[in-house]
């Protein structure tokens, strides 16, 4: 089954763009389809990088690891972590310069972790929106023979499903602003991270993707050149963040003959060159006639797709120090393999040493 980007169901592949459930019952863009496995690869190589740009050999890695304490190493990290806050700084004032230099390592990581997530919240919520729009009535309460005006004509429905369908595309809006501002924050931390002193305390809380431009890795990236999707994604997150909405009623609207709904449109606001038009403190005109749900795919693949040009140049810009990265993997080959297939089928698994 295939959903197109006005809410129609078919059996036959569309040569436009479409979403294909996939497994896990996630609804996947397609044509174009969206670089989520290139991304997670070039965050892992970054990773790498970085765990090379603290500890000079493997060995020296895996031998801190294996003597660590997993609720004091990803205390304020991992919510299964049990150690208190003063438990954790009396821990990192003692704590030797490898097991400093593996807190900085899971500290930046987190962010790493973070955006991976909310790359994934992106690939599902976009779905799951379209999912919502293809249901054969948006307002199971009245027969769609009763909504129906006779004829050709259009109508629109704020009804719970219309609600959830609009939640669903804000918050993919929202996850992917949030995707680039954990990003933002993990590539200005190991841009600075070997000029400072270890301290246990990153200095990136305050970071987001509106000072991409500044990082010292980021520089003349794709993502420093705001293209018009981008531009309009984030006015899309402001409205949503700041009013609530894109549209305060939650509307979809649906061409119907008769009874039958032929596609259905969410109406997006007057908009050149990314920014949305106002004037007079009116946020919203409608003479364009712009359909968010036949825009959204194109601009979430546009940015995603320069997001990845960014972070290739970002990797290429990164040291490699291990002359010989295989024996990083060969110490422990059955945690890579699970660490392999967990990431195939986007879980993320944690592992605590023992003395077996």
């Amino acid at each position: 089954m295939y959903i197109d980007f006005y809410g129609r169901k078919t059996s036959e592949r569309p040569s436009a763009g479409h979403f294909e459930k996939a497994h896990g019952g996630i609804w996947h863009l397609v044509n174009p389809s969206l670089p989520v496995d290139e991304l997670m690869s070039t965050l892992e190589d970054i990773n790498l990088k970085v765990l090379q740009g603290l500890f000079s050999d493997p060995s020296i890695f895996w031998d801190s690891l294996a003597s660590f304490n997993f609720d004091l190493m990803h205390a304020g990290l991992d919510p299964e972590a049990r150690a208190s806050r003063d438990e954790f700084n009396d821990f990192f004032r003692s704590a030797s310069n490898d097991a400093q230099k593996l807190i900085l390592y899971y500290s930046v990581r987190g962010y790493n972790r973070a955006a991976q997530n909310m790359l994934n919240h992106v690939v599902i919520g976009l779905g799951d929106a379209y999912e919502l729009l293809s249901r054969d009535n948006l307002d199971d309460s009245i027969p769609l023979d009763i909504q129906s005006c006779g004829g050709e004509h259009y109508r629109n429905l704020s009804s719970p499903t219309c609600f959830r369908i609009w939640e669903k595309f804000s918050f993919c809006i929202e996850k992917i602003l949030s995707f680039l501002d954990f990003l933002s924050k993990y590539i200005a931390e190991i841009s600075e991270m070997h000029c400072k002193k270890i301290t246990g305390r990153l200095n990136t809380y305050s970071v987001t993707f509106g000072g991409w431009r500044k990082i010292k890795l980021a520089k003349d990236t794709a993502l420093c050149d705001l293209t018009d999707e981008l531009r309009l994604l984030t006015a899309l997150r402001d409205e949503t963040v700041h009013n609530g909405t894109i549209d305060h009623f939650s509307r979809i609207y649906e061409h119907a003959i008769n009874s039958k709904v032929q596609s259905r449109f969410l109406l997006l606001p007057d908009h050149e060159g990314g920014r949305i038009l106002t004037a007079a403190g009116r946020r919203r005109f409608f003479r364009q006639d712009n359909h968010l749900n036949a825009i959204l795919p194109g601009a979430v693949h546009r940015v995603l797709n320069d997001t990845l040009l960014s972070l290739r140049t970002v990797d290429t810009r990164m040291p490699t120090v291990w002359d010989d990265p295989s024996s990083y993997y060969d110490r422990y080959k059955e945690l890579h393999e699970t660490l392999d297939a967990a990431g195939k089928v986007g879980a993320f698994v944690k592992f605590k040493a023992t003395d077996a």
